[in-house]
């Protein structure tokens, strides 16, 4: 029986996603506020959004562009500074607009929520993450084996990848909402304010230096 994959760089790159999808990071940081301030539930919708932009790379590796950006390229440039200053905005919001008394009721007396702008703070995050380029570019290549196709062997990747990361930030978005119902003391929701922001900010600057 022949796989479409390589049993043992498959292996490899599951190890490799998986521990990647675990460390904390913009995605994370997002998705967990997300929860923070509308719910678990309304996490998932930012979840979806991520994960689209996962797809959209996975797809522009499938047909080869990814790997014509190099590290150095304008490309590769452009989508530093836009993430960065996208990653600024988000901690700018975070830092001015601190969860209030009313992200700590349930769901039926919650402000009305939108899902396009929750699925956009998803997709613009991810979509415009230099390290998805990188992880597309140099971290991939690896495990595709030059002897089996390589368009099954990274559909079967980005659907593992796709996975690892959904349940990876599902479980963020219960702690982000586990966490909700403390917002209602002003000194918790000072404290979340300043720690999300700071971490935002970091991350921000570490793309930047990338």
């Amino acid at each position: 029986m022949t796989w479409p994959v390589d049993p043992a760089l498959f292996t490899a790159f599951f190890l490799m996603t998986t521990s990647m999808s675990m460390a904390p990071g913009p995605a994370v940081m997002v998705v967990a506020s997300t929860g923070v301030e509308h719910s678990a539930r309304w996490a998932l919708i930012t979840i979806l959004g991520v994960l689209t932009a996962n797809v959209v790379w996975f797809s522009l590796a499938g047909v080869g562009i990814v790997s014509l950006s190099q590290s150095g390229s304008w490309i590769f440039q452009v989508l530093r500074y836009v993430g960065a200053g996208y990653i600024l905005w988000l901690a700018w919001k975070i830092w001015h607009n601190p969860p209030t008394a009313a992200m700590a009721r349930e769901d039926s007396e919650r402000p009305r929520v939108r899902k396009r702008g929750l699925y956009a703070r998803g997709f613009i995050l991810q979509i415009t993450n230099p390290k998805c380029l990188v992880y597309m570019a140099v971290l991939l290549p690896p495990f595709v084996s030059p002897h089996l196709p390589a368009g099954p062997q990274i559909v079967i990747m980005a659907a593992t990848a796709l996975l690892m990361e959904g349940l990876c930030l599902a479980a963020y978005a219960q702690i982000g909402g586990a966490i909700s119902p403390r917002m209602i003391k002003p000194a918790w929701a000072k404290a979340y304010s300043v720690f999300g922001a700071f971490l935002l900010a970091g991350a921000a600057v570490l793309t930047i230096m990338i």
